[in-house]
């Protein structure tokens, strides 16, 4: 966690260094091909795998030692791959801990308190909980309020960007 810090702030202390305030396009696909090829994104790429059920365990063969005395595919014995996903049930299980139960809004203005309630409804608690489980898996989770696209009951919409979106 700390050399992620550390990369950060030594990005930004570059930035202002070069009082440079726009970013060119080969600057961005700099940046893209950078955290491409990151060891963070790979690490993110593994923990959405997991919470999937795709792991590593998929790819194994069993070997066992040729007569040549290198490693060969035993074809004659089963090749079990079980999967129990405690991953997945250790997420899950943290996301309900931190956003399980909805909070509740309380204010003297009864009017405002109404208006916050009509924002914090059960879909805003389901894009949180998704939100929790994106952090969890891809490291982040990304939500952007979409304020120009109304619903019929005039509340504005929370749109949530995946975090295997991001990966892509």
């Amino acid at each position: 966690m700390n050399l992620i810090v550390n990369g950060v702030m030594e990005k930004i202390n570059r930035l202002i260094v070069q009082r440079s305030t726009c970013m060119t396009e080969n600057q961005f696909a700099a940046e893209i091909k950078e955290w491409k090829a990151s060891p963070r994104r790979g690490m993110q790429i593994k923990g959405s795998d997991y919470y999937e059920g795709r792991h590593e365990i998929l790819n194994r063969q069993r070997t066992a030692i040729g007569r040549d005395g290198n490693l060969v595919p035993v074809k004659n014995l089963p090749n079990n791959k079980l999967i129990d996903n405690q991953y997945a049930k250790a997420v899950d299980q943290k996301v309900n801990y931190f956003v399980g139960k909805p909070f509740t809004v309380s204010c003297e203005d009864q009017t405002y308190s109404d208006l916050l309630a009509g924002y914090f409804n059960r879909g805003f608690f389901r894009q949180l909980k998704y939100l929790a489980e994106d952090a969890l898996n891809n490291g982040s989770g990304l939500a952007l309020p979409l304020l120009w696209r109304r619903r019929p009951s005039g509340i504005q919409a929370l749109f949530r960007i995946r975090g295997a979106a991001l990966l892509g």
